[in-house]
């Protein structure tokens, strides 16, 4: 086993991304990756300029999200039984900011034409079939153009997109910054709908002031809530640090819980984009450029078993094996 890459042997958990928490070293696993990596660069950026949450309470929650990391759990019927149904989830504290990695692999570049200089270049209108950077049909990418799998298709899943992109607010006393948190939520939410992946988005609302009336906080909640169409069973949260009543490993629980069926969501959705591509009857075009001098593609079946593998994948992302 020891002479597998680690993406390939490690659990595949539910990748929830903690943004606005406090950054720590030991909050991801995540290898570095090499500046040839075809998931550097290209990718779309997700900053929020609003500022990170910080002091004692901050890192309390941090600390209380990382520990339900479940990498090192047991996934046995009882060890299930025991948390209560919940399962493992990986989770990364990233700031303020979060890179996507890229969807399609850059453009190949134009190779000059052998026609006379007067006559045009066909090759510069030539529009280009492109693909994923990892895909066998992308020439940048490391199984290009016959390979089964490369581990950074795991990587990707296991530490570049998250299945929910986690948002930790601060809502203060003052009502008049509630205008420019809903802009920060609104924001945030439309940048990664730009991104093309299916990550999910919830934010967690930290407020510390006691001094706050019920009725006045329930209803700066609600409008908040209405402005950014979050739905508070499953994607808006509210935590008071100065609630002696609110217990944060049982908060942090609950938030988990409710994520769970969300995360299964997502993985779902990748489970049948990858069936349909499956049932496809025969593989999509090699980009175009790349196509000469190519005699070597990956077979029907290779695609089949490539397909195979990946539905397997989001399988155990689901916690269903």
């Amino acid at each position: 086993m020891e002479a597998y890459p680690e993406d390939y042997v490690a659990h595949n958990l539910p990748f929830i991304a903690l943004a606005g928490l406090p950054t720590s070293d030991s909050s991801t696993d995540a290898s570095p990756t090499p500046a040839s990596n075809p998931l550097q660069g290209g990718g779309l950026k997700i900053t929020d300029n609003s500022p990170p949450l910080s002091g004692p309470h901050a890192d309390s929650i941090l600390d209380e999200f990382l520990r339900t990391h479940g990498a090192s759990l047991s996934w046995s019927e009882q060890a299930l039984a025991e948390r209560s149904g919940l399962i493992g989830f990986k989770l990364s504290s990233v700031g303020r900011s979060f890179v996507f990695p890229p969807r399609k692999a850059a453009p190949p570049p134009i190779v000059p034409s052998q026609s006379p200089p007067a006559s045009p270049n066909p090759s510069s209108s030539t529009s280009h079939d492109l693909h994923s950077p990892l895909s066998p049909l992308s020439p940048s990418s490391p199984v290009f153009p016959d390979g089964l799998m490369t581990p950074l298709w795991l990587a990707k899943h296991q530490s570049r997109i998250p299945a929910v992109y986690l948002s930790f607010q601060t809502l203060d006393s003052d009502p008049n910054t509630d205008t420019a948190l809903k802009t920060h939520i609104n924001d945030t939410r439309n940048a990664i709908a730009r991104s093309g992946f299916k990550t999910r988005y919830a934010v967690v609302l930290v407020s510390d002031d006691a001094a706050i009336s019920p009725l006045d906080f329930e209803e700066r909640l609600a409008n908040i809530r209405r402005a950014t169409s979050l739905d508070p069973k499953i994607s808006c949260f509210h935590y008071d640090v100065s609630d002696s009543q609110t217990d944060l490993p049982t908060f942090v629980s609950s938030v988990l819980r409710a994520l769970q069926p969300v995360c299964i969501d997502y993985y779902r959705d990748l489970t049948k984009h990858s069936r349909r591509k499956r049932g496809r009857a025969a593989p999509p075009p090699i980009t175009a450029a790349a196509s000469r001098g190519t005699s070597q593609v990956l077979t029907m079946n290779g695609w089949n078993v490539r397909y195979d593998f990946k539905l397997a994948v989001f399988a155990e992302f689901r916690q269903e094996m």
